[in-house]
């Protein structure tokens, strides 16, 4: 249904133009009551419709950014390579080789040297005080003060 509305100009009206304001704000139309009577609603005025043959306007994402996801041509694509993906066989003797017996020695050496030292070592985690204290050490040999 197509409606004919009254033009009336309110660069000279504050007050319709405060009106007009909090109207096209919030999208909302405004009743305005005299006493308990409704003489009026002003409602936000219909969006300008698209030339024809023209895309429609982009509606704004939920996100705060464009994804490359928007693009259909993309988005297709890679769900095909996705899909060819999951598809392939998989080489695990490629992926996981067996390895050397060079290697493996050089392993066990290695893991061995670690078991005959790991009574020397603390790896315990440092408190504070024990932070404190070791920089208090390091601050008395850096700068020859006696306690």
């Amino acid at each position: 249904m197509s409606q004919e509305y009254v033009p009336v100009d309110i660069s000279n009206a504050p007050e319709l133009q405060r009106l007009a304001e909090a109207v096209r704000r919030s999208g909302r139309p405004h009743a305005l009551k005299q006493g308990t009577e409704t003489v009026a609603v002003v409602r936000p005025a219909p969006k300008k419709e698209s030339a024809a043959g023209s895309p429609p306007p982009a509606q704004p994402s939920r996100r705060s950014h464009a994804s490359w996801m928007d693009d259909p041509v993309v988005a297709k694509r890679f769900e095909n390579d996705l899909r060819a993906n999951r598809e392939a066989p998989v080489d695990w003797a490629a992926l996981f080789p067996r390895h050397t017996p060079e290697e493996l020695a050089q392993r066990l050496a290695l893991f061995d040297e670690i078991q005959a030292h790991r009574h020397q070592r603390v790896i315990a985690p440092l408190t504070t005080a024990d932070l404190l204290h070791m920089a208090r050490a390091q601050e008395e040999e850096d700068y020859d003060l006696d306690r």
